[in-house]
């Protein structure tokens, strides 16, 4: 990925360099924010976990990587994707390097796109609805209460199975297939699918 972000910091996180995007990005001048601890720029609801995933972890291991959360200058929250490194040499205090990039945009699009997704999902449980997800595979990965009603599956018993294979039979498979492989389902589409459920019963959906 394109780097952001580098900066060193000392084994209590007080921060000893740090490059101009690094300013840019939390809107500060560098000297105000070397000699600042990485934990002040956290979140305080944040701060208890600091030590345990990310300071511990780079002691134990060298490294840690993941995504952090800090604030700007005007109080707003930053979201950085970091793989940092500690640099133990001989003649030298150990130090920890930084590289991150700044996700934030990306971090508020997918909370957005699931505050949609959750809004959808309530809508069609309302509707009295039954719903599956599937993936690229036809995996399902989620399905609601009204659809494991109307197959007769638990939810545990749904999840990473194929939809196809589990319900479809015969030549109701084979023109389902026919109609995928043909592109026969855009975006959307209405259709009708005779199926089995659990118990071995017929359906129409």
């Amino acid at each position: 990925f394109s780097l952001a972000w580098i900066c060193t910091h000392d084994m209590k996180g007080k921060l000893l360099s740090t490059n101009p995007s690094a300013c840019s990005i939390l809107g500060y001048e560098e000297q105000d924010l070397l000699g600042r601890t990485i934990d002040s720029l956290i979140p305080a609801k944040l701060r208890p976990e600091f030590s345990d995933l990310y300071m511990k972890k780079i002691l134990a291991d060298g490294k840690a990587e993941g995504i952090m959360s800090i604030l700007n200058s005007q109080g707003k929250n930053i979201y950085l994707l970091y793989h940092n490194y500690l640099v133990d040499e001989k003649g030298i205090e150990p130090y920890v390097i930084g590289f991150a990039q700044d996700i934030t945009q990306r971090i508020y699009a997918e909370d957005a796109l699931k505050k949609s997704e959750e809004k959808y999902k309530g809508i069609i449980e309302n509707m009295n609805l039954g719903m599956i997800e599937l993936d690229s595979e036809e995996r399902m990965v989620y399905a609601n209460q009204r659809f494991c009603t109307m197959s007769g599956y638990k939810p545990h018993e749904l999840i990473s199975k194929k939809a196809t294979d589990l319900f479809l039979r015969g030549a109701s498979l084979k023109r389902t297939r026919d109609q995928l492989s043909k592109g026969h389902f855009g975006i959307n589409a209405s259709i009708e699918l005779a199926v089995k459920t659990k118990n071995g019963e017929d359906k129409w959906w």
